[in-house]
């Protein structure tokens, strides 16, 4: 029995939780009139007026100022009534603004005079059912309509316009550069929120964002929300009479936003045509090209290579173009613009830009012998005593090689027998037209062998006679 018990007891304490209507009951009446005050209501369905001298409605338990937030429904003093969080006749947007008109109405800050409660009243009926009916003051009981209190309806939705300020930054991603300095012109709406995030300033009615580092931010504004009334409000139901609501202090409004801090990249690195990898070949230099850097079609800034590499960081978001305006020694330039963008998504280039060695073919013709075409002749190519390569001639005499900037001797390895060999030489490589040597082998002179005999056959006859 007493697990039976137990059990009704939590299921009873589940639903009563699970619902917006609560158990315990309360009454309200119909309280003092306003002096000199009327209002009409027009009924749109029944094309009725009601009209009546402004009056209160009180809690009869401990006779707490309460309004009606259901206008056209009688309202019926024996009827009891629950608490809830969801009126039925009430949207969310219309709850919203109703607990504003209440907070900022009667009894705010120099609202407390009776005559405010019944702007705030009337207010609230406009809010609550704004289709079904017109609300209105009157000079008299059933009199004509007046606008003389417009003032006090229109202080209170200015009071409301102020609060519901909204903070453009909410629920938004602020991007910036690593580094960059960035100020958000709010408003006067900002001076009602504070911040514990020591990553912005709230100063004169602007956020201040001061060089962050790379990274996100989840910042949060707090609205400085004041209590006046020391209670939240509360909204009473009944199915047979108006529902009500008693006046409170409005809900802590926080502001979300992020920072998005990014260090935009470009890296460009240079390679070798014909190698497809940073190696300079000869004498030439992949280092020292120079780029210029455009955005949205105006100079923005220039790279050299250094090591292979040239890199810009923090460059803001936009479209870019990189074109090769100097190459590095010894090779052409590279004449193709590339193109690229920064966004908040897209926060590193990279491109790898091939130069083309300058280059030229060599072409020895070797002679011999009163011009003729001497073959299997062997050349090298050295450079820095170090032989890079080496060929002979062919049939016609020639040999080709086809050699990068820079310079180079050029070395006779061997010779048609009776033939001098042609001295080492040098040849620079500087541009690209291709260059034809003719190189020619002198025959060795030989002693005359003849004259020599008889020289000799003299000189021995001599020291015979001597003898």
């Amino acid at each position: 029995m007493k697990k039976i018990i137990l059990f009704l007891i939590i299921a009873m304490t589940i639903f009563l939780v699970g619902e917006t209507v609560y158990a315990e009951d309360y009454k309200f009446y119909e309280a003092e009139y306003i002096d000199n005050i009327y209002m009409n209501k027009y009924d749109y369905s029944s094309n009725t007026i009601y009209y009546q001298k402004a009056r209160k409605f009180r809690n009869q338990s401990n006779n707490q100022e309460v309004y009606c937030i259901e206008p056209l429904t009688f309202f019926n003093e024996t009827s009891s009534y629950k608490t809830t969080t969801t009126p039925r006749n009430l949207s969310e947007k219309q709850l919203s603004r109703i607990k504003k008109i209440a907070y900022f109405g009667y009894k705010y800050k120099g609202h407390n005079d009776n005559l405010w409660y019944a702007v705030t009243q009337l207010m609230i009926w406009r809010e609550s059912n704004p289709n079904g009916g017109d609300y209105y003051f009157t000079d008299t009981l059933n009199g004509n309509r007046t606008s003389i209190y417009d003032s006090r309806i229109n202080e209170i939705n200015k009071m409301i316009s102020t609060y519901d300020n909204e903070i453009e930054v909410e629920n938004k991603t602020i991007t910036l550069q690593k580094g960059e300095t960035k100020e958000i012109e709010i408003g006067e709406a900002l001076n009602h929120y504070i911040t514990s995030n020591e990553e912005v300033i709230l100063k004169d009615g602007k956020i201040e964002i001061n060089e962050l580092e790379e990274g996100e931010y989840d910042i949060t504004l707090n609205r400085i929300t004041e209590t006046v009334y020391g209670t939240p409000p509360i909204l009473y139901q009944s199915p047979n009479s108006q529902n009500m609501m008693l006046v409170g202090d409005l809900e802590q409004k926080d502001v979300n936003f992020k920072i998005k801090v990014i260090d935009n990249e470009l890296d460009i690195f240079k390679i070798d045509e014909d190698l497809n990898e940073y190696t300079n070949q000869g004498e030439a230099s992949l280092d020292g090209a120079v780029f210029q850097i455009n955005k949205d079609g105006e100079e923005y800034d220039q790279i050299e290579i250094i090591n292979g590499t040239g890199t810009l960081h923090n460059m803001p978001l936009g479209n870019y173009t990189i074109k090769e305006i100097t190459p590095g020694v010894g090779y052409e330039l590279n004449e193709k613009e590339y193109s690229f963008s920064f966004t908040e998504d897209t926060q590193d280039a990279i491109f790898y830009i091939p130069n083309k060695v300058i280059e030229k073919e060599i072409t020895i013709i070797k002679y011999y012998d009163d011009n003729k075409l001497e073959k299997d002749i062997e050349f090298q190519v050295l450079k820095d005593d170090e032989i890079l390569t080496q060929d002979k001639t062919n049939e016609e005499g020639k040999v080709t090689f086809k050699l990068p900037y820079g310079t180079y001797q050029i070395k006779q390895t061997n010779t048609t027998e009776g033939y001098q060999l042609v001295e080492p030489f040098y040849i620079s490589i500087i541009d690209s037209t291709n260059e034809t040597i003719e190189l020619y082998d002198y025959k060795i002179e030989v002693p005359n062998t003849s004259k020599e005999s008889f020289i000799f056959i003299l000189l021995k006859f001599l020291e015979l006679l001597l003898c």
